[in-house]
């Protein structure tokens, strides 16, 4: 009989908390899901979608990252992106999509 996994080696365990993490951020206004923020050229955009704002979103975007790059070893790149677009459409599907998108232009 196996024993069950520690906490930080369960992939789902992990996937949990960077939902919880994601959520956190949305409530927090300081994060856009989908798309980067229109940046004027020549600025070069990211594919992040992150607005921060203050300390605390940045240590929550700090913690979810490190919980991505996490996760993305425990089950490989190409699951963890999977993983991530279901926690985006949890929280698309949980928070107000305008309102969200909206602070990325802010």
């Amino acid at each position: 009989m196996s024993s069950p996994l520690p906490p930080e080696q369960d992939p789902e365990a992990v996937e949990a908390a960077m939902l919880k993490l994601a959520r956190a951020a949305a409530a927090t206004g300081c994060r856009a899901f989908t798309t980067s923020p229109k940046a004027p050229d020549p600025v070069p955009t990211t594919n992040l979608g992150w607005l921060i704002t203050a300390p605390v979103e940045m240590a929550l975007m700090q913690a979810e990252f490190a919980l991505m790059i996490h996760h993305a070893r425990l089950v490989g790149v190409e699951n963890a992106g999977k993983a991530r677009k279901r926690i985006n459409a949890a929280i698309f599907a949980e928070f107000d999509r305008p309102t969200l998108e909206a602070g990325a232009t802010q």
